[in-house]
């Protein structure tokens, strides 16, 4: 089952510690988190890491790193500073994830100089 835009805003607010338990995101909050998933996955898409064609169609097994992501994005905004280490794990899940074209024992053509 796949995971919304919704979820992943409910889920990046939590992540952030700005609602409590039987709390909702307030607009203003939601507004702010919204704004920040488009970038972040253009960006994702941009460096290959990974693409999410539809962010109302977000895969299960991407959906934590991205939440992750977009709430260390967003972070400051809320008062809490930058993650680089959990910004570079996360990636590196997502790129795992995504697999690779290499696999050990493929042939690689060497260019001397």
């Amino acid at each position: 089952m796949s995971k919304t835009r919704e979820d992943l805003i409910n889920e990046v607010a939590n992540l952030l510690n700005i609602v409590g338990v039987g709390e909702t995101v307030s607009a203003e909050d939601r507004v702010r988190i919204d704004g920040a998933i488009d970038p972040k996955f253009a960006e994702l898409s941009r460096r290959r890491i990974v693409h999410v064609q539809d962010a109302d169609d977000i895969d299960d097994e991407y959906f934590d790193s991205l939440a992750s992501l977009v709430a260390e994005s967003c972070g400051p905004a809320f008062g809490i500073p930058k993650n680089a280490a959990a910004r570079l794990e996360s990636e590196d899940r997502l790129r795992e994830m995504q697999g690779d074209d290499w696999t050990q024992g493929d042939a690689v053509k060497a260019e001397y100089f």
